[in-house]
């Protein structure tokens, strides 16, 4: 109201922000009189228009001025948040609430006829404003009625205008736009309407495909859009909700890595056993006596199964010891069934194969689902914090290490480091991992490149801490220090990783743990 606080020429302190014309109008509910900066030219303007003083003044919403365009002071009762608004939170309403105690409401609310009571409307645009309006005790708002605007439009521009303050969960923006394109708008419309590309909007259509109440629950622990994108990566729906319910814990890369891992195995195994029905023969269980162990397959290794083509049909059979590991056997050329020593033996040695294949197994899916968490976390541009001083500490000790290491460096670069580096930055083959890469990434951002390297060099050498082909637990102090010095980046270990340091960790239990 700037310095006044009543009207001059009545004394009565009913004066109120009107907006006409583009300008921003002191006016005074009882008389009419205007005051402010724009006054003499609206009186002037009054007059030239032979306008009466109280044209200034808008009436209260009558059925006469129903369609009526401009300005109307709404009695705040018959205001009410437009029901199709996703937003369901206002919050840090009272600093708004104080001004507008202060100054009125500056800028006017856009609304729309509630199509079930004549006196009553629906808030399109000014949500927050009406919240803050009612705390600040004012008994009428001025707003203006939106007469033609369909339900599309309506949900559009809501829906635009929640987004641009930025402060909407991520399934309330899903929810805004999952509304709008069932009022029959396409993503060609909302991407015209919000200025989002298509991309940004089927990310979070996305959302709508998981379970409600996971998606809730993670929204109310803090999950980001990212956090949704990042869940993308899995394509099993059923497998996706699994994993939704470790999104904003310290276990939600792990579980995410381990569930891409799965389904990418998942896919090997269909692919091999696809190849193995051409040209051997699945069976539940292998008859030692007239066959033979010939190798194994595991859907985590690169390495494929090849039978002969000149293999005699029943020459070979398969058995499926689990979703990602298969057992080749041969038949004998000459089988052996009457020792039943030799059968016990052979039952034995078969059952120590397996199973030692299958222990093998859970171990490599454990270091490769870590090891992705560890990249994932070393590509992040937020969840990974620059070192300080401790950075040259840690280089000063790695490369000591390395040293002390004993690897032949031309060997150990292009058998263990340059294959992390590749996967670390996503290049295409190993001609582009060049020291002349390296140089330019440095030149770049040294502080981030040092970091990058420094975590190679530990990456490259570093395993899971067990004695070789054994189940036993060993203290491996480069694994540790791996861990030291993610930790000082920011890192998050999760319960397996920390498990895996101290020894607990169920791939140690049994009579092998020690």
């Amino acid at each position: 109201m700037g310095n006044f606080k009543c009207c001059p020429e009545c004394g009565s302190e009913q004066i109120t922000d009107e907006k006409h014309g583009g300008s921003y109008l002191i006016v005074c509910r009882e008389c009419g009189f205007a005051v402010g900066p724009y006054a003499l030219l609206w009186r002037a303007i009054e007059k030239w228009n032979g306008l009466k003083r109280s044209a200034v003044i808008p009436e209260p919403v009558k059925e006469e001025t129903q369609r009526a365009p401009g300005l109307l002071m709404i009695p705040i009762e018959h205001l009410h948040n437009h029901p199709k608004n996703v937003r369901k939170r206002y919050d840090d309403i009272d600093a708004l609430a104080d001004s507008i105690k202060k100054h009125g409401v500056m800028q006017n609310l856009t609304v729309v006829p509630d199509p079930d009571s004549e006196d009553d409307y629906f808030v399109v645009i000014g949500n927050r404003r009406l919240q803050a309006a009612q705390l600040a005790g004012l008994s009428e708002v001025p707003c203006s009625i939106a007469w033609e605007m369909t339900e599309a439009e309506q949900q559009t521009v809501m829906l635009t205008e929640n987004m641009q303050r930025k402060d909407l969960t991520a399934l309330e923006e899903s929810d805004g736009m999952q509304l709008c394109l069932d009022l029959g708008l396409t993503e060609n419309d909302l991407k015209e309407k919000t200025g989002l590309s298509k991309t940004t909007i089927r990310h979070r259509l996305k959302m709508q495909e998981l379970e409600r109440e996971g998606v809730e629950k993670a929204c109310e622990s803090g999950a980001t859009i990212f956090d949704f994108i990042k869940l993308e990566k899995i394509k099993d729906l059923e497998l996706r909700n699994e994993v939704l319910q470790y999104i904003g814990t310290k276990n939600f890369d792990f579980e995410l890595n381990r569930a891409i891992e799965r389904e990418r195995k998942a896919k090997a195994m269909e692919q091999m056993q696809k190849k193995l029905d051409a040209a051997a023969v699945q069976v539940e269980d292998v008859d030692l006596k007239t066959y033979e162990f010939e190798t194994s397959w595991y859907a985590g290794f690169d390495n494929a199964l090849k039978i002969p083509e000149t293999a005699a049909p029943g020459e070979y059979v398969y058995k499926k010891a689990n979703d990602e590991l298969i057992y080749l056997y041969k038949r004998k050329a000459d089988a052996d069934t009457d020792n039943d020593i030799m059968d016990t033996e052979r039952a034995k040695q078969k059952a120590y194969v397996e199973d030692q294949q299958r222990w093998q197994a859970e171990r490599d899916e454990l270091g490769k689902t870590l090891k992705a968490c560890r990249m994932d976390f070393m590509r992040s541009t937020t969840a990974r914090k620059p070192m300080k001083m401790e950075l040259f500490k840690y280089v000063g000790m790695s490369m000591i290490r390395y040293e002390l290491s004993g690897n032949n460096g031309e060997r150990f670069y292009h058998m263990l480091y340059k294959p992390a580096l590749i996967e670390l930055y996503g290049l295409k083959d190993g001609n582009e991992a060049t020291y002349s890469f390296i140089a330019q990434k440095l030149a770049k951002q040294p502080q981030r490149t040092l970091e990058d390297l420094l975590y190679l060099g530990l990456e490259s050498y570093s395993d899971l801490p067990t004695v070789t082909h054994e189940r036993k637990w060993m203290h491996d102090a480069k694994f540790a220090f791996m861990y030291e010095v993610l930790k000082a980046m920011g890192y998050k270990m999760s319960d397996d990783e920390i498990q895996l340091l101290d020894g607990t960790h169920k791939i140690y239990e049994g009579d092998h743990k020690t």
